[in-house]
């Protein structure tokens, strides 16, 4: 959850809610596992699929080096990390890969609370350029 001055990711879970913020320096990193400890316990996907592990902590190394907001290429590039990065963030199908086998970043969205916008780039994050984001606005009330 996002604003313009606050976000917040809210972890659901039959063992409860939690809402996890920020860090000191106002950065939330977010991948596919519960991030609060009590949740975590009891979940599987971190156990199953610890890539998602290993794409949090890749994330939470390479976020700190920026400072304010990105604009759609700075993230794009952040996000560009394949497995000799020590984790894969974004997903490539395997060609002729078997029904269930076939995960692929189908988009890379950054977004601009403040600015009430979304750019939308459809593909993974190594696909993304200048000229391949879609800007969307949404109208003020």
């Amino acid at each position: 959850m996002v604003t313009a001055d606050r976000a917040a990711a809210v972890e659901l879970a039959s063992a409860g809610t939690v809402v996890v913020t920020p860090d000191d320096r106002g950065r939330l990193t977010r991948t596919h596992h519960f991030l609060d400890p009590s949740l975590a316990a009891g979940e599987l996907r971190g156990r199953r699929e610890p890539e998602t592990n290993d794409r949090h902590r890749l994330l939470t190394r390479r976020v700190p080096g920026h400072s304010g907001p990105l604009d759609p290429g700075a993230l794009a590039r952040l996000l560009d990390a394949h497995r000799d990065d020590g984790a894969e963030v974004r997903c490539h199908a395997p060609v002729g890969g078997a029904p269930g086998d076939r995960r692929a970043t189908l988009a890379t969205v950054a977004v601009d609370p403040e600015g009430r916008s979304l750019a939308v780039h459809a593909g993974g994050p190594c696909t993304a350029g200048p000229s391949t984001w879609t800007e969307l606005t949404a109208p003020t009330r």
